[in-house]
């Protein structure tokens, strides 16, 4: 196998990194099904053994190719997650991050989606907000820890 055979089969799919219901680090992995000069398309749904069907509906992202070529990665702000050409750059941030403050202070993992920290914030509020008998500025720091989790996720 040559090197040039080698880089395409290497390049083959994008791989991403999220968190399973137990804070471990999980690799995802998408098919790369077009190439521009610029961009790169991928597959949404997780790699699948089968081949794609003629007439079947494909949900796609696009990455930017030259930041997807470099080591720190493509973000994309559709499915709000990093994306590498190597699977050892996508697991390696998530298993030395530490969660931030304000994802600790919701009670949530370092890769939490923005559903898991509205989630999270909305039940923690009927715990400690002044209508409800909760004390005012407890309910104000919750509620910075949630506007700072927001804008950590939204990136």
């Amino acid at each position: 196998m040559t090197s040039t055979s080698a880089d395409t089969a290497a390049k083959e799919f994008v791989y991403s990194c999220a968190a399973d219901e137990h804070g471990r680090a999980r690799l995802v992995k998408h098919r790369i099904f077009k190439r521009t000069s610029t961009r790169i398309y991928a597959t949404r749904e997780p790699r699948r053994d089968e081949p794609w069907q003629a007439g079947s509906v494909m949900r796609t992202f696009v990455l930017d190719r030259r930041e997807l070529e470099s080591d720190k990665g493509a973000w994309n702000r559709v499915t709000r997650a990093r994306y590498f050409t190597r699977p050892e750059l996508a697991i390696g941030p998530l298993r030395d991050q530490e969660p931030s403050p304000a994802l600790v202070a919701l009670g949530l993992r370092s890769e939490a989606s923005l559903l898991a920290i509205r989630q999270a914030y909305h039940r923690l509020a009927l715990q400690c907000h002044p209508d409800i008998g909760g004390d005012a500025a407890t309910f104000r720091t919750l509620h910075a820890h949630y506007v700072a989790a927001c804008r950590e996720v939204e990136g």
